[in-house]
């Protein structure tokens, strides 16, 4: 897979699920074809609750040593990370950012808890620009 990418590109798998087990297997398994990190979706079907989101996302990201990004999608998944769990989530060093809709980029402008660095990419193709923006002047 990276060998036919090269350089022109970072493979990012979607290695998330509604079951844990299958979350953190279907990340093993992304790190060993060698991609470059591991998109980690917020379970759908089953509605966790903001403490069962925190657990499912820490072990998927803490089995392996890719990078990872949260990519919370509530109108998929009929659940929403939360400021304070997406705010806790950015403490596990791998968890580098969150794929965000339009409509929930803000509620991270109160919090300066938030770990240093981490990136907050544009849920939909159209609101890529104006999320570039907003991350400039936030």
């Amino acid at each position: 897979m990276k060998k036919a990418a090269g350089n022109k590109g970072s493979i990012i798998a979607n290695t998330g699920s509604n079951s844990t087990a299958e979350a953190v297997l279907s990340t093993k398994d992304a790190e060993k074809l060698g991609v470059d990190a591991c998109l980690l979706v917020v379970p759908y079907y089953n509605k966790p609750s903001q403490e069962g989101l925190y657990q499912h996302l820490k072990q998927s990201a803490e089995s392996t040593d890719l990078p990872c990004i949260l990519y919370n999608v509530p109108t998929r998944t009929i659940t929403s990370l939360s400021a304070e769990t997406t705010i806790r989530l950015s403490k596990i060093p791998n968890i580098i950012g969150v794929k965000e809709p339009a409509e929930t980029w803000t509620r991270f402008e109160n919090h300066q808890r938030i770990q240093a660095g981490f990136l907050v990419w544009s849920g939909n193709d159209g609101d890529t620009l104006r999320c570039w923006r907003w991350a400039l002047t936030a």
